[in-house]
């Protein structure tokens, strides 16, 4: 029983660092298309607004 119970402790721990890790990836990769689109703004001449 205690063992089924670490078990258990230890796959939901590992999963909530996976998501975590997984949210904290998501949040890069939208900073990095975020950086790309601002430099590919600025490589552009200003549009007229």
């Amino acid at each position: 029983m205690g063992y089924f119970a670490y078990l258990t402790a230890l796959i939901q721990c590992s999963a909530r660092l996976r998501f975590t890790m997984n949210s904290f990836f998501n949040v890069a990769n939208l900073f990095r298309i975020d950086l790309n689109l601002w430099r590919i703004k600025l490589s552009f001449p200003p549009y007229p607004i």
